[in-house]
């Protein structure tokens, strides 16, 4: 899957969509799949 994995505050000029594996869901929770998303200053 591709996901941005942030580890420290960053600008979003350097905002990097990597590849990384699909989580396995754990027993009692749920896999939710993501279509889209906003990044805004505000956040």
């Amino acid at each position: 899957m591709k996901a941005v994995i942030l580890s420290e505050v960053t600008k979003a000029e350097n905002v990097v969509l990597s590849e990384t594996e699909v989580p396995k869901a754990k027993n009692g929770w749920v896999l939710v799949k993501i279509k889209a998303f906003g990044l805004n200053h505000s956040e």
